[in-house]
C-alpha cells in the first residue's frame, strides 16, 4: 500500500509550535488575539512566519530577530515536535509499503520545518498543496501513477471531505491528536473515514 500523510498536527505537534511562536510575538508587544486573527486569515492562503509578521506590521529589525530566534529553535527542537508514534510506525512498515507527504502551505516554510523534523528522508516524494491546487487534486493525480492502494491520512475534515465527495477510491483515516486544531467530532467520523488517535491504528495490508 502507499500511505499519503499530512504533516501539521498529524506527524508533528503544530499546535505547540504555534503557541511557541505566539509567545515570541507577545514578548515583543503583539496582542495574542490579534496574532491569532491574522494567522487564521493567512492559513487558507499559505502561512509563513514572514507573511505573518508582515500582516502584523512588525518592524524589520524586530522581525529579523524573531525569525532568527524561531529558525534556531526549530533547528534545535524540530525532531522534538514529532509525535511519539511517528518514527516507530514508518520504521515498522518501510519494507513493505511506500510513503509520500502531502502538506498544505508555503513551500519554503513547510520544507524547512520538514527537514528540521528529521522526517524528510522517509518519503518517496513530497507534495505541497495550496489555494490553487488543493489536496484532493494531488490525490486524484496520484491515482493515475501509483499502482498500490492509496491510504490517505489527515487531521482535517476540510481535506478529507473533498476526497469523499469526488468518489476517489482511497482508504481514508482522520488522525485526531488530543488538543490539536481539529480535535472535534465530525458527522462523517467512522462512516466516510475511520477516526483514529495514533498512526498505529492504521491498517496497512
Amino acid at each position: 500500500m502507499h500511505l499519503v500523510s499530512d504533516f501539521d498536527d498529524t506527524l508533528v505537534d503544530t499546535t505547540r509550535y504555534w503557541n511557541v511562536w505566539l509567545d515570541k510575538l507577545e514578548r515583543v508587544g503583539i496582542d495574542r488575539e490579534l496574532a491569532i486573527k491574522k494567522g487564521t486569515e493567512l492559513f487558507p492562503i499559505t502561512f509563513s512566519l514572514i507573511a505573518h509578521m508582515e500582516s502584523l506590521s512588525i518592524p524589520l529589525a524586530t522581525a529579523t530577530e524573531l525569525l532568527k530566534e524561531m529558525m534556531e529553535h526549530v533547528k534545535e527542537q524540530g525532531s522534538a515536535y514529532v509525535f511519539s508514534d511517528v518514527f516507530d510506525f514508518f520504521s515498522r512498515h518501510k519494507q513493505e509499503h511506500s510513503f509520500s507527504l502531502l502538506t498544505y502551505g508555503d513551500s519554503e516554510n513547510q520544507m524547512w520545518r520538514l527537514k528540521e523534523s528529521g522526517l524528510e528522508e522517509i518519503f518517496s516524494f513530497i507534495q505541497i498543496a495550496g489555494p490553487d491546487k488543493h489536496k484532493v487534486k494531488h490525490v486524484s493525480e496520484m491515482l493515475q501513477t501509483v499502482t498500490q492502494q492509496i491510504v490517505f491520512v489527515d487531521d482535517s475534515p476540510n481535506e478529507l471531505n473533498p476526497v469523499v465527495d469526488a468518489g476517489l477510491p482511497v482508504v481514508l483515516y482522520r488522525l485526531v491528536r488530543p488538543g490539536a486544531k481539529h480535535d472535534y467530532v465530525h458527522d462523517r467520523d467512522n462512516l466516510a473515514w475511520k477516526r483514529i488517535t495514533s498512526l498505529s491504528e492504521i491498517e496497512l495490508n
